[in-house]
């Protein structure tokens, strides 16, 4: 629960949410395919991975910012 967190981790949400993002559209200018790896690119199926795993991270893992 986010309740279990400090107030520290809770109010760096915005943040981790706003750089995801901007790494997110970085990587979608920067990192295009190409005819050698044209087989994976970044998609947000990537940044709903992150944001699943930051929602599994348990109090004790995760004590400061």
């Amino acid at each position: 629960m986010v309740n279990d967190f400090s107030e520290v981790i809770k109010k760096s949400s915005e943040a981790v949410v706003n750089s995801t993002i901007e790494i997110y559209t970085i990587i979608k200018k920067e990192k295009l395919p190409i005819p050698s790896k044209f087989h994976y690119t970044f998609n947000l199926r990537d940044v709903s991975n992150i944001f699943q795993g930051i929602l599994e991270c348990k109090r004790n893992t995760v004590r400061d910012v």
